[in-house]
């Protein structure tokens, strides 16, 4: 999953909607984050992307995150 525009977009006043399709770098990031809910995307019973929302202050370290699983 590279990172670029589709992946990252804004989402209100200083929150972004980050899109991941790589399930270690969700599970690092939901930690991070600490998310307990989830927002996920499925296809034939299988989930195969989520949706997070990040403060604009913590989308650095988010970002820092998804560039490990590229």
């Amino acid at each position: 999953m590279g990172i670029n525009k589709k992946n990252i977009w804004e989402f209100g006043d200083g929150y972004y909607k980050v899109h991941i399709t790589n399930i270690d770098a969700y599970e690092k990031i939901k930690d991070f984050l600490g998310i307990d809910q989830d927002s996920y995307y499925k296809k034939n019973g299988e989930i195969f992307a989520w949706d997070v929302t990040v403060e604009e202050k913590k989308l650095p370290k988010v970002k820092k995150i998804l560039k490990e699983f590229v």
